[in-house]
């Protein structure tokens, strides 16, 4: 806890958030405060709570045995429960997951002829064309 002084604030402060008469609260504080301590109520030099380094060690040797016994077990019950553990995996057919191919694509049936190499005729294969009369909607 925090010094008498701002105890003894904070007590205050509430009590008169609360709608009660902080300075008498305050007061009534102060006297508890006041009162010696006796010595059954005076904390020890060395806490219950405080471990000793070889404390430390002990619970740490303790841990690491506790999780390979626990390992262990692990490894006896798949055993007992007939996995091997040494048989590989099989293979999935990877063909089932992968897209079906693309389709090739197809040669050109004519290969296109460059416009020097036209034809000489041209000019008289479009003049025979039919052409309509009837306007094109």
């Amino acid at each position: 806890m925090p010094e008498r002084v701002y105890i003894q604030g904070m007590v205050r402060r509430y009590a008169d958030a609360l709608g009660l008469d902080g300075q008498q609260y305050a007061d009534e504080l102060r006297a508890l405060i006041a009162l010696p301590i006796s010595r059954s109520d005076r904390p020890s030099d060395q806490p219950l709570g405080r471990l000793r380094t070889w404390q430390w060690y002990l619970l740490y040797l303790l841990f690491v045995l506790l999780a390979i016994n626990g390992l262990s077990w692990l490894m006896r019950r798949a055993a007992l429960q007939g996995v091997n553990l040494q048989q590989p995996i099989p293979a999935l057919p990877v063909e089932e997951f992968l897209p079906p191919p693309a389709p090739a694509p197809r040669p050109p049936q004519q290969q296109a002829q460059p416009l020097d190499a036209a034809p000489a005729n041209l000019t008289e294969q479009l003049r025979q064309i039919p052409t309509t009369s009837a306007p094109v909607q």
